[in-house]
């Protein structure tokens, strides 16, 4: 549920953004499949990490540790509260194509 609400405040940010005029236009170029304005939005942190080598090896360990500290907090709840295997089955198919 929480995803799911996160999913629909981002898409009703990007809606009013793209509807507001913003300075970037909304035509698509001939050479481009598709418009992610995301990265437009995050190219200067983007080039950031992109100069810091170091800073951005770092900051990938910490979002593995991040991750799998939330996998196994979802594990742990599934022990002591959840009765399905639909969680462990998910963690197993996410594991072994990543």
């Amino acid at each position: 549920m929480m995803l799911f609400r996160m999913g629909a405040c981002l898409a009703t940010v990007v809606f009013f953004n793209l509807n507001r005029g913003l300075p970037y236009d909304s035509e698509i170029n001939p050479k481009e499949c598709f418009r992610d304005y995301t990265f437009i939005w995050t190219k200067k942190y983007n080039d950031f990490l992109v100069q810091n080598v170091n800073i951005r090896e770092w900051y990938m360990i910490y979002a593995g540790v991040l991750m799998d500290c939330m996998q196994l907090y979802a594990v742990r709840m599934w022990y002591n509260d959840i009765t399905t295997f639909r969680t462990i089955i998910n963690f197993g198919v996410f594991n072994a194509t990543r």
